[in-house]
C-alpha cells in the first residue's frame, strides 16, 4: 500500500471502513440487501442483512461466521471505540443476531425465526 493510500484510509471514520468491508464479505449470492446504520448515540454500528428464502442454513452460518472473525478482529471486545451488532433475515424474520461476545456455530446446525 503507498503512503498516500494509508493516509487516505486514516481520514475514512472506522464506522466506514467497517461498514464497506462488512459489505465486501456480504457480496454472497444469496444476500439479498444490506442496511446499515451507525448510531452516534448509543456508539453503535448496526447492520441488517436480507437473505433470499431459499438459503440453505449452512451457507448463511459460514457467512455469519465470517462475519464474526472479521467484527472481532476490527473491534477487539473491551478496546473498540464502539459496538456492533447483525441482524440477518430471511423470509421476512430475523433468524440471526451476532453480538461482539458470540462464538462460532457450526454449519450443521438449523436456524428458525427467533
Amino acid at each position: 500500500m503507498t503512503r498516500q493510500k494509508a493516509r487516505h484510509l486514516e481520514r475514512v471514520p472506522l464506522e466506514k471502513r467497517i461498514t464497506g468491508q462488512v459489505r465486501l464479505i456480504a457480496e454472497k449470492s444469496f444476500v439479498v440487501s444490506i442496511e446499515d446504520h451507525f448510531a452516534g448515540y448509543f456508539n453503535e454500528l448496526g447492520f441488517f442483512i436480507t437473505v433470499s428464502d431459499e438459503a440453505p442454513d449452512s451457507a448463511v452460518i459460514d457467512f455469519r461466521n465470517e462475519l464474526l472473525v472479521y467484527l472481532k478482529q476490527a473491534l477487539p471486545s473491551g478496546t473498540a471505540p464502539f459496538s456492533w451488532q447483525v441482524g440477518i433475515v430471511r423470509k421476512g424474520k430475523t433468524i440471526e443476531i451476532i453480538f461482539p461476545g458470540d462464538n462460532p456455530r457450526s454449519n450443521e446446525e438449523t436456524l428458525s425465526p427467533l
